[in-house]
């Protein structure tokens, strides 16, 4: 009884250790920001997590790595999604067309001032936990957050988009992953001039039953010549630099259903409007069960279960 009961032991504690790896690889300091169009040196961060309090630093671009500061905000622990970050109006002003901006998160060492001699970078998975994005000033902003932090999951052909930007009456456009780019086009919704949250948008009914249980699609951004219907051909794909204003997600089925024919809606192209001065929305969590973290978790509490089970036979 004595060993079996230091085995149990053993293996609560492998357990418990498992468990702290899992979790921290599932939320390790990272952030993802994509190519943009600012009106007013606001540049919109798609998702971030942090271990600890931290800050959500800008850089100017010096040789293909971050440079001199340009802009900062303060951030809690946990997950930010979308969330939104001011550049210095000195640099902000001094922007001819496109530049390529940093997004990088640092450490806060606790003494409420940020000072990027003494805040250093924070690692994500071996590196700087920071992306490189192009941001084009115009005189209004666009700019797409899709991807959150976690799959879309979906019964029907129909997803839904946390946060799209306009600065005009445009068209959210779906697009295939190509060779990691945007592809052919598989659904749209009408925006209007703002920032517009939980956008509603249809896929192709075809193309989406025709799809396995994962999938990734793009979201992207089409400035209206004017006539209100969406044509690839005369309205404008939305860019910064040479990429396109996009965002890359995933798109899941329930499990065990290969097909989204059964039970589709028609769904509507509407969103929620809100008025073009309106900021961005922040939305902040410190739990997540979703993704492959949460399935090797569960494993692992099977497994250790089914240990304690045979060990308890053998007694």
């Amino acid at each position: 009884m004595m060993r079996t009961s230091r085995v149990v032991v053993a293996l609560t504690v492998i357990l418990a250790l498992l468990v702290g790896a899992t979790t921290a690889s599932a939320h390790g300091n990272h952030l993802s920001a994509d190519s943009q169009v600012s009106g007013d040196g606001s540049i919109m961060v798609e998702r971030l997590f942090v271990d600890q309090p931290a800050y959500l630093v800008l850089h100017a671009d010096d040789g293909g790595n971050p440079g001199v500061v340009i802009g900062h905000k303060a951030v809690s622990r946990g997950f930010h999604a979308p969330i939104s970050v001011n550049m210095r109006d000195e640099f902000w002003q001094s922007m001819d067309g496109n530049e390529t901006v940093w997004a990088v998160l640092h450490e806060d060492n606790g003494d409420g001032e940020f000072d990027p001699e003494s805040d250093a970078e924070l690692r994500a998975f071996g590196g700087a936990a920071a992306t490189p994005l192009t941001v084009r000033k115009a005189t209004g902003s666009v700019s797409v957050a899709a991807a959150g932090f976690s799959v879309k999951e979906t019964q029907v052909n129909e997803v839904t988009i946390p946060q799209v930007t306009a600065s005009q009456s445009s068209f959210l456009v779906l697009r295939t992953n190509t060779n990691g780019s945007p592809g052919d086009i598989v659904g749209h919704a009408t925006l209007t001039p703002g920032t517009q949250t939980e956008v509603h948008v249809a896929i192709n009914e075809t193309y989406f039953d025709a799809q396995q249980a994962q999938f990734l699609l793009w979201a992207t951004v089409y400035e209206d010549n004017g006539d209100g219907e969406f044509d690839p051909a005369t309205d404008t794909l939305v860019t910064a630099g040479d990429a396109p204003v996009a965002s890359l997600f995933t798109v899941a089925k329930p499990l065990g259903d290969n097909s989204g024919g059964v039970g589709v809606n028609t769904p509507t192209e509407t969103a929620t409007e809100t008025t073009a001065a309106s900021q961005p929305t922040e939305t902040t969590t410190t739990t997540d069960t979703s993704g492959s973290g949460f399935s090797v978790l569960a494993a692992l509490v099977a497994l250790t279960a089914f240990g304690c089970v045979q060990l308890g036979r053998r007694v």
